[in-house]
């Protein structure tokens, strides 16, 4: 058994693997370029190899995106498909062709997208989260630690 103090320690740590993600709208122009998200290791050590893009919002800003992430594909009947990675989209000029790790394609012309989202890991919320979790742990620990002292009784002192 891991006791209570390694349970504490596995919950905080799962809870910083998730992460913070937000959704952020990407230009269906850019579509094709979301193909082949990936963060995966490199030899022996620890080397990670991960695949960075820039694409467009559809304000034409740019918006960097990096490692593993999902899409979101929303047409314009209003029904929403979500993919998860491996993430693959092909272009022929007209038509867009959205695949991933968890549905079969999905074949849209381009104009019946209404609109195109990319899961982001939002590393500032992120770092927050494991900062207050790691705070609360430790005073849960301290606070534990105060209640299972023994007693000292009324009057004397060590």
């Amino acid at each position: 058994m891991l006791g209570r103090w390694g349970s504490l320690a596995l919950v905080c740590a799962l809870l910083a693997e998730t992460g913070c993600y937000d959704w952020v709208a990407v230009s269906p122009a850019d579509a094709s370029k979301l193909s082949g998200s990936f963060a995966e290791p490199v030899g022996q050590g620890n080397v990670v190899a991960i695949r960075v893009v820039d694409v467009h919002r559809p304000d034409g800003r740019l918006v960097e995106l990096s490692g593993k992430y999902d899409i979101r594909v929303t047409d314009k009947d209003g029904q929403i498909y979500d993919f998860v990675h491996p993430i693959s989209v092909e272009s022929d000029g007209t038509r867009l062709t959205f695949s991933g790790g968890n549905r079969a394609p999905l074949d849209l012309e381009a104009d019946d997208v209404a609109k195109l989202e990319v899961s982001k890991l939002d590393k500032g919320a992120t770092g927050a989260a494991i900062a207050i979790g790691s705070l609360l742990a430790v005073g849960l620990i301290v606070g534990l630690t105060f209640l299972a002292l023994p007693k000292t009784p009324s009057g004397t002192s060590y």
